[in-house]
């Protein structure tokens, strides 16, 4: 992860539900003055996942359109970088991972705009919920 997150302790020991659900924390401090947090919580005896704040789905891939015009690329790999100074090669992964980082940026810091764009259920019918094994599975 870039160091401008970190994930947060997944222990419940010490705290009220006491072992019950297994949860992840990430936090994101994109500049000075700025934070976002989430938390993700899997209660273990009833199977049940519980997002907090948002849940989003999208494809792996960028749309064609962003990756068939150098411009759109170049917006790609430079939302893949981990520091200002990188420099990431135009691969597929980069891609990816640019393509990532914009969702993510665009649903979290933005929601007002996501709020506007009709989905409709493709993302959520592509989502796999099966989780069998909790957080490894």
């Amino acid at each position: 992860m870039p160091e401008t997150s970190r994930d947060g302790s997944s222990s419940s020991s010490n705290l009220w539900w006491k072992g019950e659900c297994e949860h992840e924390v990430l936090t994101v401090k994109p500049g000075v003055g700025s934070m976002y947090q989430d938390v993700a919580l899997w209660h273990k005896s009833s199977e049940t996942l519980l997002i907090c704040d948002a849940l989003f789905a999208t494809t792996d891939d960028p749309p064609a359109a962003l990756v068939d015009l150098p411009e759109y690329r170049q917006a790609l790999l430079f939302h893949a970088r981990d520091s200002p100074t990188d420099l990431p090669e135009d691969t597929v992964e980069n891609r990816r991972k640019g393509w990532r980082r914009i969702v993510l940026l665009f649903n979290f810091f933005f929601p007002t705009y996501s709020a506007k764009v009709d989905l409709g259920l493709k993302p959520l019918i592509a989502l796999d919920t099966s989780f069998p094994r909790g957080w490894a599975g």
